[in-house]
Parts: structure tokens; C-alpha cells; sequence
């Protein structure tokens, strides 16, 4: 890079600038890049972090409970299934949902989320595991926003136009790219 500089600096005249633009051209996209990398994330409270955490938890709950089974049991149709695995109910229950004590009945397992698709199904299997929505919030508990549990484990906040965009796709995130975390 040093040598590509040294060059521009021995040149003279027009050929120097128009290759000081062509370089500035090329270089752009990654100065332009680093600085959106080097934005402080949105700012979370802690409670959004613990919510993120659990789904993150019940992600690996997930994948333990389709190596141990083999896949013989197939996905999980609700989170029943998972809570023996975790032995506490912590990563159920997210800290802002402030609904569920009263949305409870007695010796009911309790939880915060909800499976919302199967991403085995034969339906998605050509679907890649970013835009597959795995497991979200019941309620919106985040300023209007809910958490939700992507196939690759991915976590994104969205508000309800969003959320209710996503379940109007049958939960397939169709306007994220694949690079897109």
C-alpha cells in the first residue's frame, strides 16, 4: 500500500490526480464499511440483553434435543419439549414480560416464547437457515419491539409491522440477505 502512495507522489500533474480518484474510488467502499463496523450497536438494556441470551440458550437447547434424538423426534412443536433439558426455567421467561404472571394457569410450564415454524419441514429445505424465524416473543416486550430466534441462531429485535410481515410469510424472512447480522 506504502509503494502505491510513493508512486502517486512521483507522478505529476493530471495523470496523478485522475489515479488519486481512481484509488479513492477503490478504497471508498472499505473506509465506508469499517465506519459502519465501528458504530456502537443499538442501544440495549439489560433486560434486552438477558432476553437475547435466553433465545440464545433455547437455541442450543434446540440443537441438543435434535443431536440427542437423532432427529428421530423431529423439531419441537412448542418448548415443553426442551424445558426437562434446561432443568430451570430461566431461559423461558423473558426478565421485561411483565404479562406473564397473569397469563398463566396454575402447574402450567410458562414461557415468553413460542416455536413459530418447523425448519425441517421438506417445504424449507432449500431455504437457508438465516431467513428461517425459529422462535419468537410472545408479546412485544422491548419498546414495542419482540426478539426473535432465527434457524442459524441469529437474534433480531423487531417492531410488530415487521413482526407482522415476517408471520404473514410464514415466518421466511424474505427481505434479508443472507449477509445481513
Amino acid at each position: 500500500m506504502r509503494n502505491i502512495f510513493v508512486e502517486i507522489v512521483i507522478m505529476s500533474g493530471s495523470r496523478c490526480l485522475s489515479l488519486t480518484l481512481v484509488l479513492a474510488v477503490l478504497f471508498a467502499p472499505c473506509y465506508l464499511g469499517a465506519q459502519h463496523m465501528n458504530k456502537p450497536p443499538v442501544s440495549r438494556t439489560p433486560a434486552d440483553e438477558e432476553c437475547v441470551a435466553d433465545l440464545h440458550r433455547i437455541y442450543k437447547l434446540l440443537k441438543q434435543y435434535l443431536h440427542h434424538s437423532g432427529g428421530a423426534l423431529g423439531f419441537p412443536s412448542n418448548l415443553d419439549a426442551l424445558y426437562p433439558m434446561a432443568k430451570e426455567p430461566k431461559p423461558f421467561i423473558c426478565p421485561a414480560d411483565k404479562e406473564l404472571e397473569t397469563a398463566v394457569k396454575p402447574n402450567t410450564f410458562r414461557t415468553s416464547y413460542e416455536i413459530v415454524s418447523d425448519p425441517l419441514e421438506p417445504k424449507l429445505s432449500t431455504t437457508p437457515a438465516s431467513k428461517i424465524a425459529i422462535v419468537a416473543e410472545k408479546r412485544a416486550n422491548h419498546n414495542g419491539q419482540r426478539f426473535v430466534l432465527f434457524y442459524d441462531g441469529f437474534v433480531r429485535a423487531l417492531d410488530d409491522a415487521d413482526f407482522e410481515r415476517l408471520k404473514g410469510n410464514a415466518f421466511i424472512d424474505r427481505g434479508r440477505t443472507d449477509t445481513e447480522h
